[in-house]
């Protein structure tokens, strides 16, 4: 069990400044796919709260997806916001059972400018 940072289920804007911080440093890493046609983003590197490493692949429920009359051309990019939530391996003092993580949730933004 790690005993350095309590659960805490956060989304204080403090740990997204941080995330960025993370990734501008290069600790915090974050990529978007397209396998299959199917938008899936990848976070990776030090968690912004605990600092314990995470790697986590998550499919974007898109707007982008193509509707009728509006067809999509090629791989686009979720412009909105990316919710992560802690996924490292540890369990740390307080956490529901068989929750691992800190707690902390955090946003990354994606854009394809």
């Amino acid at each position: 069990m790690s005993d350095e940072i309590p659960y805490d289920d956060t989304n204080d804007f403090q740990w997204t400044q941080k995330a960025y911080e993370l990734i501008v440093a290069g600790d915090l890493n974050a990529e978007h796919e397209v396998p299959g046609g199917i938008q899936v983003v990848r976070i990776w590197g030090l968690c912004p709260r605990c600092e314990h490493h995470l790697d986590l692949r998550s499919k974007v429920v898109d707007h982008l997806e193509s509707r009728p009359g509006r067809p999509v051309r090629g791989p686009k990019i979720a412009k909105v916001p990316i919710d992560v939530t802690c996924g490292c391996d540890e369990l740390h003092p307080g956490s529901p059972a068989g929750v691992l993580g800190c707690g902390v949730n955090f946003r990354i933004k994606f854009s394809n400018e």
